[in-house]
């Protein structure tokens, strides 16, 4: 009979045989499960960063390119206005930009996470996809210039400073994106057969705008000024000016106190300020626009460029069309004509005190005037002096009243 003392010691060893074996199975079930869990959370990383990858190139390839290509077509249309063409332009190439640092962003993710062995089909279309965004950007970059198509002008042309059109009209472009012809003028023009202001136009969009144009030198940013004046005590007004290279007259108005500053902007129309109010007149447009909704104006004030005798206003842009002369170039200038002359709504005569002085006689222009403009009306004035103001303001307001069918204050 085994003792006691020697049954406890084999049930001693059993247990502790038992033990060793218990904490080997734990050990291996742990590790089983710290491998199966690493496999997971690298499956789960792993679809994660397939997932951002597929939306990286969705949104360049299939979204945000698309985009582009769609705007660039569409902004190059005939039907396409200036405005609209400059717009569809820059959103073509925001769309272009974004595409790229997203389809950039895939690659980098795609080198740094995956295994790009390109052994099979799902990898090698990839790669051509990334390849296609590529090469589109550098064909933009690359393409002619963008309204070649549109305007039928070759490519030997690119560096010429103007271009003819299949219309048959010569263009030419200052900035690159809006390219414009000039309207032939044949004839001085006539008074009656003005263009009339646009019918049922919506004010709550722009309000009613004059417009201020004449040759270099005139008096249009006194008038500017003296109308400010006149009008700012009743009437919510704003003002857009004009010039070439600088912003001269606009700095002027600011500094006479004519209107607050806010309610006041300079543009700078390049070398064809005429261009500026009558065939791309986007760039006044805009400001105007901007200015009538910020401040609710009952009137907006567009004074021209200075510019020859053929420059006038679109109807598009101007309500109202004072056309300002002066008698420093002698009495001859009424029977120049031009369609400023001749078919603007108000003509006005300034600087009549000095026709002695420049040998100007005043009865000839009146006689003049009356007879290029069919009769319409114009002012004598001294515009720097008040004289000749209330008969424009008057003139104007009546214009105003006649258009939103308000009465002055």
């Amino acid at each position: 009979m085994p003792s006691l003392s020697n049954l406890c010691g084999m049930a001693l060893l059993l247990l502790v045989h038992f033990a060793e074996c218990s904490s080997y199975e734990q050990n291996e079930a742990g590790i089983h499960r710290n491998s199966s869990v690493n496999k997971q959370r690298e499956s789960s990383q792993k679809a994660f960063d397939i997932a951002v990858h597929g939306i990286l190139l969705w949104a360049s390839m299939g979204f945000l390119m698309p985009i582009g290509i769609l705007t660039i077509r569409m902004s190059s249309t005939k039907e396409c206005h200036p405005s609209t063409r400059k717009i569809l332009f820059y959103v073509h190439a925001v769309v272009q930009v974004l595409s790229v640092l997203l389809v950039t962003a895939g690659a980098v993710l795609s080198i740094r996470k995956f295994e790009n062995a390109f052994d099979n089909s799902h990898q090698r279309i990839g790669l051509a996809l990334y390849i296609a965004i590529y090469l589109q950007v550098l064909t933009g970059f690359r393409r002619p210039k963008r309204y070649n198509r549109m305007l039928g002008r070759n490519p030997e042309c690119l560096h010429r400073e103007s271009w003819v059109g299949p219309d048959g009209k010569v263009y030419h472009s200052h900035d690159g994106l809006a390219p414009h012809s000039h309207e032939p003028i044949y004839s001085p023009g006539y008074f009656s057969r003005r263009a009339p202001p646009l019918a049922n136009r919506d004010f709550s969009e722009r309000a009613f705008t004059v417009g201020i144009g004449g040759p270099v030198g005139t008096g249009k940013t006194a008038l500017m000024l003296a109308l400010c004046e006149s009008l700012r005590d009743e009437y919510s007004l704003a003002a857009v000016t004009n010039d070439i290279f600088t912003k001269e007259d606009g700095e002027f108005l600011i500094k006479h106190g004519a209107l607050p500053e806010e309610r006041i902007r300079a543009v700078e129309t390049g070398g064809c300020p005429h261009a500026a109010i009558r065939e791309d007149i986007s760039i006044n447009l805009g400001p105007l626009e901007e200015l009538s909704n910020l401040h609710k104006a009952d009137i907006l004030l567009c004074e021209s460029g200075g510019d020859n005798l053929a420059a006038n206003f679109s109807r598009e842009l101007a309500d109202y069309i004072i056309y300002i002369i002066d008698v420093s170039a002698g009495d001859k200038i009424p029977r120049k004509g031009g369609p400023g002359i001749t078919q603007a709504d108000l003509l006005v005569i300034n600087k009549t005190d000095i026709a002695a002085a420049v040998g100007a006689d005043l009865s000839v222009m009146e006689r003049d005037a009356l007879r290029m403009r069919d009769g319409g009306p114009f002012v004598f004035a001294q515009v720097k002096h008040g004289v000749g103001v209330k008969q424009i303001v008057d003139h104007v307001l009546h214009a105003w009243e006649r258009a939103t069918a308000k009465k002055r204050h």
